[in-house]
């Protein structure tokens, strides 16, 4: 019975339930703390809603997942478990001449990953106004060994949510980045797309689903270039 329960209950049970991938119920009450007229900026109850929808199908229970190794971080290091001589590359904080007016005011613990003699790098910024969120650029080393002007990828890749935390795989052409947006069962999931440059195109993004992804943030997927290896 809902009757006198607070309407934040029922969007935190919802939460609840979304977190233990009990998707229907956390539908059920997403519903109930809309039907009651609960909002509070930054919620979106029908993002929730549809974050659950796209759980569904991305859950698989049966599939066991024994992490190699797990270990605890805290948040502003949590990149340094990583093994980044098998990875070829490393984590790196934003680099100061990446960031826009904008980054710099808001831009809080980013970082990218930069791999070992590598002409191109993937980063997030907001851009000059933080409107889309926080989206993916990519930048080229010029012959020079300067950096040539950040293109922002295309809207196949960008969402109005967040991206950030991109890794590309430069044999494979494949870049692995998180998204707030597309089909996530909740907060950042890792997605891939394949780029072609015979067409300069991104393929749509392919979410690696369950066990990568979860209803809470995941992130920075990064593995090794015979793809034996991942960490994330």
């Amino acid at each position: 019975n809902s009757a006198g329960v607070n309407p934040e209950g029922h969007y935190f049970l919802g939460r609840a339930y979304q977190f233990n991938y009990r998707f229907d119920d956390a539908v059920k009450a997403y519903e109930k703390a809309k039907s009651t007229g609960y909002s509070k900026p930054g919620i979106d109850i029908d993002r929730q809603i549809q974050e659950c929808r796209n759980g569904k199908i991305l859950y698989n229970p049966k599939v066991e997942f024994l992490p190699d190794q797990e270990k605890d971080v805290i948040q502003s290091e949590f990149y340094r478990p990583y093994d980044f001589r098998k990875l070829k590359g490393k984590v790196i904080p934003m680099p100061p001449n990446f960031k826009t007016k904008y980054d710099e005011k808001n831009m809080v613990g980013t970082f990218i990953y930069t791999p070992t003699n590598s002409t191109v790098l993937f980063f997030a910024s907001y851009g000059d106004d933080g409107v889309n969120g926080k989206d993916l650029y990519r930048v080229n080393r010029l012959p020079n060994g300067e950096w040539a002007i950040p293109q922002r990828l295309r809207d196949v890749i960008n969402t109005k949510y967040d991206e950030d935390f991109a890794f590309y795989d430069e044999e494979g052409q494949t870049l692995f980045f998180a998204s707030k947006g597309h089909n996530t069962m909740g907060g950042f999931d890792v997605f891939s797309s394949k780029y072609d440059p015979n067409k300069d195109s991104w393929t749509n993004p392919r979410n690696l689903q369950h066990p990568i992804n979860s209803p809470f943030d995941d992130f920075l997927y990064v593995s090794d270039p015979e793809g034996s290896i991942a960490f994330f």
